[in-house]
């Protein structure tokens, strides 16, 4: 192999890695989009999270903020999307009458 056909595999894979790095980067930040979400809580785990009445499980990490959510009730909860693993986490919850 000659000096310019290395440089050039060098070039390939270095932009290549600066790619995938820049990909991963933007993944990360589009997964953690604030969101609000208005919904019932239909039933709670132990482990933190409960399941609203669509279907999605959301996770508190708040344990007083936790404690005091009720089931069959409708709050408004603010937090962000994981789009990874398709699960809601919720920073704030408003009750709503």
């Amino acid at each position: 192999m000659d000096s310019l056909t290395k440089t050039v595999v060098v070039a390939v894979a270095v932009s290549l890695v600066v790619l995938l790095v820049v990909v991963e980067i933007g993944l990360n930040a589009i997964s953690k989009i604030p969101n609000d979400e208005k919904a019932m809580i239909l039933s709670k785990s132990s482990n933190s999270s409960f399941t609203l009445a669509d279907g999605k499980t959301c996770i508190v990490n708040n344990a007083t903020l936790y404690s005091l959510l009720n089931v069959n009730q409708t709050y408004t909860f603010s937090g962000y999307i994981d789009y990874n693993s398709k699960i809601f986490y919720v920073e704030k919850a408003k009750i709503e009458g």
